[in-house]
């Protein structure tokens, strides 16, 4: 009888197993700590890059509300901005997905930005770097002299501003920059 047991309890520990398997990303001591951005902020903010957040999974996110789904996501994303050093970020509109007639996940993708104390109501306390758990410090890799950066890098998009407006104002920025540094 007992192997009996054990081949009834195999597909519920699989099916526990896969609901509870997926991502569903809690809020870190320094994610909670970055701030939202309305707009894409000034120039004294530097731009760290994008990233992307994620909610749910093919199995468990059809169990689990749109709304949480989203929280997940902005979650992901707000830890991923403090593991970069980050202290803000921009996020569009979050995109939700599934099959069958149910929504399964939600991808939110944000720009993460590293503002100086006192910008955008941030504090001295978001301008220490994460520790990993070991206690030593994630750093990221700084541009070196000869890698080749985009005008676009260090230069959010303004509100209401179009790609193309964005890509033009910005390259005339980096010529400027450029024949200043001359």
């Amino acid at each position: 009888m007992p192997i009996m047991r054990w081949k009834q309890a195999v597909p519920g520990l699989v099916a526990v197993g896969l609901i509870t398997g997926c991502a569903t990303a809690s809020l870190s001591k320094r994610g909670g700590q970055v701030l939202p951005l309305a707009t894409a902020p000034g120039p004294e903010c530097k731009n760290l890059g994008t990233v992307i957040g994620s909610g749910g999974g093919i199995f468990g996110g059809a169990y689990i509300s749109n709304e949480n789904l989203v929280q997940y996501a902005l979650n992901d994303a707000m830890n991923k901005t403090a593991a970069r050093g980050g202290t803000h970020f921009f996020a569009h509109a979050p995109s939700l997905g599934g099959g069958d007639g149910t929504t399964t996940t939600a991808t939110l993708m944000a720009i993460a930005y590293k503002c100086p104390p006192g910008t955008y109501g941030s504090t001295e306390a978001q301008a220490a770097p994460e520790a990993a758990n070991d206690g030593t410090v994630q750093a990221q890799a700084a541009p070196t002299e000869g890698s080749s950066q985009s005008f676009l890098s260090n230069c959010p998009a303004l509100e209401g501003e179009s790609t193309r407006e964005r890509a033009l104002r910005c390259k005339k920025l980096f010529k400027e920059r450029e024949e200043g540094a001359e």
